[in-house]
């Protein structure tokens, strides 16, 4: 049985380089990575594949597969629920059954079981960017999907050791590490290393798979 919570990686437009990306992945388990279709996808799309990782390109179907990434992931649109199944019903459709086709979830319950039944692979809860109230429906939410739901659940966007608690505790199946826009690259992969082993630290000493 595959222990969870899993990591997966958000990388930046501006991408990390590949050494960067490789010394993660050789590091720590990484189970995918999301990324836009940028100058150096291809490159790193190669590398996270031979790690073992699954690549997938942000919103963008068609670069998906035309770089040979394993999938798409479809960020929440501007009108929310809507807006974001529509996108994810197009990309779906270009992509078939055999790729994976993930997408984040609005604010509601009901735009995530909406996204859930029309076969997302994944369903991703963004932390909120601020503390308090906001956080605290947050956790309840993903507590709420990983309890309920088959459909594994991914928690975005964490980029420090409160948010990487934050998601274990809630029971998130996935915990999404921001690669960081505005350090070096040896800072950048030492943060997410960091981050990356906390998330290790704290699912072996809960004993492993939930």
């Amino acid at each position: 049985m595959t222990e969870h919570p899993q990591i997966c990686l958000q990388l930046p437009q501006e991408a990390p380089g590949v050494t960067a990306l490789r010394d993660v992945l050789d590091a720590v388990a990484i189970a995918s990575a999301r990324m836009p279709a940028g100058a150096t996808a291809a490159q790193l799309i190669a590398v996270l594949q031979d790690a073992g990782a699954a690549a997938l390109i942000e919103d963008d179907a068609r670069a998906a597969l035309e770089l040979g990434a394993d999938g798409v992931h479809v960020a929440r649109g501007d009108l929310d629920a809507p807006d974001t199944l529509a996108r994810f019903a197009a990309a779906r459709d270009v992509l078939g059954a055999d790729r994976i086709a993930g997408a984040e979830s609005g604010a509601t319950r009901h735009a995530a079981m909406e996204l859930g039944e029309a076969g997302a692979d994944y369903v991703g809860f963004a932390l909120p960017n601020e503390a308090g109230d906001a956080m605290d429906a947050w956790r309840a939410q993903v507590r709420w999907w990983a309890d309920v739901f088959e459909v594994p659940c991914v928690a975005l966007g964490c980029r420090s050791e409160d948010h990487v608690c934050a998601a274990v505790a809630a029971g998130a199946d996935f915990v999404e590490l921001v690669w960081p826009e505005r350090s070096s690259e040896t800072e950048a992969g030492r943060h997410v290393r960091q981050l990356a082993q906390l998330v290790v630290e704290m699912r072996d000493g809960a004993g492993g798979d939930r």
